[in-house]
């Protein structure tokens, strides 16, 4: 394989990526740095591994060798002239003193167009190769990359099996097509999240103390008269919302909601439900589909108790911004890590009793909604020296020049339901007396919205209706739960540094 051959290249087509690395840097003098393109040349001769293939920098400088377990099936193709290989190393990447990643673009040549072409199956491993073709022909057209995944796991133990060359190929090719859809939708998603921040107007500060509260308006949206979902609390004061544990022994981390209604139902993220075996807050926030069941994330907020106090769940109060923000962070990790939407309920536990002890606070089971009791009065006389537009679908607080968070809603209507209870929950956590008066300039707020849109690391089918953007990095955190491209929640928090 010539390093510089561009004969026949115009009919060659691009099959996709392999992510892999590259072995043996100890051994070779030579180096190849992030960003940098690499020659791949296969070794017959190579009296350890005649199937190796050489790793060369962008001087033709060796670097070592791709590894062993990939270049079995990739070196049988190329010596049959089925694919040719380029090869770079990723930005930003960052090996050791033995390894580096690197980037595979696998082409396929004119001979090599039959690897997706359907075959005749006369033997095992032509049926093998068939049922994965068809597999790689039918994800081209999947938009999930999170599905996509869910596809290669059905197929790991195909690995294990004898295989065509052919087929292994395609099997290493396919994560990377997960990650150009995630890609895609990310790109996607910036976009529309981006006109949805423009459409957005922050009023000027109310201001208690050193706390600022910017009421956020749409500017380009009126009432629909059909609304698209009913909040929780709606729900279940109508009887159309059942929330309990999973079973009669319960379980720390799931709840049971049941919407016999004919609207989806919403659940924001830091919602607090009261009731049967302790009290929970609200892990991400979800929609319920009209007449379903669904089992709900949640964190436990009241460590002392695990008997019943009643048999169904209230929804009364919304979390603090500094617990919510942790959680968003710890779930964000869990989901990452392919546990689910968990928290660290210990770190919870800490943060509740932190918020208690802020306020001196006793509560005999530690639980954080004695907080809110106890502070009533005081939050409800803060709340009355508020004078907060009509038509605000959310609001974002500050203190002394310092984003703490936001919450945003779909309408006006949706967040006067909401109001007071979010109100109360970044009030609580900043209560205390003797804090200086101090305004945030709005450009402040403006500046957190703007740079959201690109803090999106994430675009997913949510666990109930809809789609859910994850924000991290920059210093920020937080999620959008989106319904036919119309957004019903956003939760964003400044990260403490």
């Amino acid at each position: 394989m010539s390093k510089i051959d561009t004969s026949s290249r115009h009919s060659e087509l691009l099959l996709g990526e392999i992510e892999t690395e590259i072995v043996g840097l100890q051994y070779h003098e030579a180096t190849a740095t992030a960003g940098q393109r690499v020659y791949l040349e296969r070794e017959p001769g190579n009296l350890h591994d005649p199937c190796a293939i050489r790793v060369e920098n962008e001087r033709f400088e060796q670097v070592g060798y791709l590894p062993r377990q990939q270049v079995s099936f990739l070196s049988k193709l190329i010596d049959d002239g089925k694919i040719r290989l380029d090869g770079h190393v990723p930005r930003g990447a960052k090996g050791d003193q033995t390894s580096l990643p690197v980037t595979l673009s696998v082409y396929l040549t004119e001979q090599g167009r039959v690897i997706v072409a359907k075959r005749e199956v006369r033997s095992k491993v032509d049926g093998l190769h068939e049922m994965i073709r068809r597999t790689f022909e039918e994800i081209q057209r999947y938009s999930s990359g999170e599905v996509i995944r869910e596809m290669l796991a059905g197929l790991k133990p195909l690995e294990s099996q004898d295989l065509l060359p052919e087929s292994r190929l395609l099997l290493a090719i396919l994560p990377s097509i997960a990650h150009e859809v995630d890609v895609a939708l990310q790109f996607r998603s910036i976009g529309r999240m981006q006109r949805m921040i423009d459409s957005l107007i922050v009023g000027e500060p109310q201001n208690l103390g050193d706390l600022s509260i910017f009421p956020i308006q749409w500017s380009d949206r009126t009432e629909s008269s059909e609304p698209l979902f009913s909040l929780l609390q709606t729900a279940i004061s109508k009887e159309l919302a059942l929330v309990e544990e999973v079973n009669e022994d319960g379980s720390v981390p799931n709840l049971f909601v049941t919407n016999s209604g004919d609207l989806p139902i919403l659940i924001p993220e830091g919602e607090i439900l009261i009731g049967a075996k302790q009290n929970r807050m609200v892990n991400l926030s979800v929609l319920v589909a009209a007449k379903e069941q669904f089992t709900l994330p949640v964190s436990c907020v009241e460590q002392g108790r695990w008997n019943y106090h009643s048999r169904h769940f209230e929804s009364r109060y919304t979390a603090p911004a500094p617990i919510r923000s942790k959680n968003h962070r710890n779930v964000q990790r869990s989901r990452s890590a392919g546990d689910g939407p968990r928290s660290d309920q210990g770190e919870v536990w800490e943060d509740v009793e932190e918020c208690l002890r802020s306020q001196n606070i006793d509560s005999p089971t530690s639980s954080l909604t004695d907080g809110y009791d106890a502070a009533e009065d005081r939050l409800r006389q803060s709340r009355q020296g508020l004078q907060l537009p009509d038509n605000a679908a959310g609001l974002l607080f500050a203190r002394r020049s310092r984003i703490i968070g936001m919450d945003l809603f779909d309408s006006p209507s949706t967040f006067s339901q909401l109001k007071e209870r979010i109100l109360d929950a970044y009030l609580l956590a900043s209560s205390q007396d003797g804090h200086e008066s101090h305004e945030t300039d709005i450009e402040v707020a403006r500046a957190f919205l703007g740079k959201l849109p690109s803090c999106i690391t994430a675009s997913r089918p949510a666990l109930g209706l809809g789609e859910e953007l994850e924000i991290s990095g920059c210093g920020v955190v937080g999620s959008v739960l989106l319904l036919e491209k119309q957004l019903c929640h956003l939760a964003a928090f400044a990260e403490s540094p």
